[in-house]
């Protein structure tokens, strides 16, 4: 028996018992870290993530001229299709499957707006794509052991690392995933006025970052790639049980480490920054279909 394998009911106890004492136990590495990463431009470009909140002033863009124009190119009567998308782990396949049953029916509409936290965060791609990634999304969940992605590290891996599990494979697996030719893809569906918005939790400035993910694969680079990859797996990063992750943001003059964590202990769902609630005067809500 491999002693490294870890069954689903063994990593929720694992998760319960030990995070709570390994967080404690843990220390911050060293890092460049900034204050005002609110008003920092990944990349260079503004405008690729907003931050939740009660405030205008915790961000330096403002989304709402985008969902505007959504609503002004939108029919008369047509309806806007939202998905937003939660948590639940390696129970995400559950998403997978409903989606896969959705576009069996026929009755799968083209979302205006997909939104992921979590495990969401993943399944939010493949969905916000359409139908013609039903296949892979599946395949994700269904061909891939449980084990292959995550790993009990051992006593002394767990202080080191700061995480019960080793997630190299599940690391490696979203990179795969995340090709030039699904990004590729993601620009050309955000050029037509669709929106994909993925949640990560900023440890350093406590606030939850909205991340518009078609805006990044418009940016077009490698650089551009590997921030997508980055961000959907820090938005699947389960506090304790996962290494937090470090995200290096270039903004063309400095870089900073911000440490990113699950979007979900931000919020388990969303839609929109919570500051935003012009949207919902914007996008009538009696067009709205969820």
């Amino acid at each position: 028996m491999n002693k490294n394998k870890i069954s689903k009911t063994k990593l929720h106890f694992v998760v319960v018992a030990l995070s709570g004492l390994l967080v404690a136990c843990s220390s911050a590495p060293e890092r460049n870290v900034s204050m005002d990463s609110q008003f920092i431009h990944p990349l260079g470009v503004e405008g690729l993530r907003v931050w939740d909140g009660v405030s205008t002033n915790i961000t330096s863009y403002d989304p709402s001229s985008g969902f505007a124009k959504m609503a002004e190119d939108k029919p008369e009567g047509e309806a806007f299709n939202y998905l937003a998308l939660s948590g639940g782990g390696v129970d995400g396949a559950f998403s997978a499957g409903v989606l896969n049953a959705w576009s069996e029916s026929g009755e799968r509409p083209e979302f205006d707006v997909v939104t992921g936290v979590s495990t969401g965060a993943l399944v939010s791609v493949f969905a916000y794509l359409g139908e013609d990634y039903d296949d892979e999304l599946k395949n994700y969940y269904t061909a891939t052991p449980l084990e292959e992605m995550f790993r009990l590290n051992s006593i002394f891996s767990m202080f080191s690392q700061r995480a019960l599990l080793d997630t190299q494979g599940f690391e490696g697996k979203v990179r795969d995933v995340i090709t030039d030719e699904m990004m590729q893809k993601l620009a050309e569906e955000r050029s037509k006025g669709r929106v994909l918005l993925v949640g990560t939790t900023n440890l350093d400035n406590e606030k939850m970052a909205i991340w518009d993910i078609g805006k990044i694969a418009q940016v077009g680079t490698d650089d551009a790639r590997t921030l997508i990859q980055e961000v959907i797996i820090a938005s699947s990063t389960i506090p304790g049980a996962f290494p937090a992750k470090l995200i290096t943001i270039d903004d063309g003059v400095y870089s900073y480490d911000e440490m990113h964590v699950d979007g979900g202990v931000s919020r388990q769902v969303f839609l929109v920054p919570q500051w935003l609630v012009m949207t919902y005067q914007i996008l009538d809500v009696s067009r709205i279909s969820t």
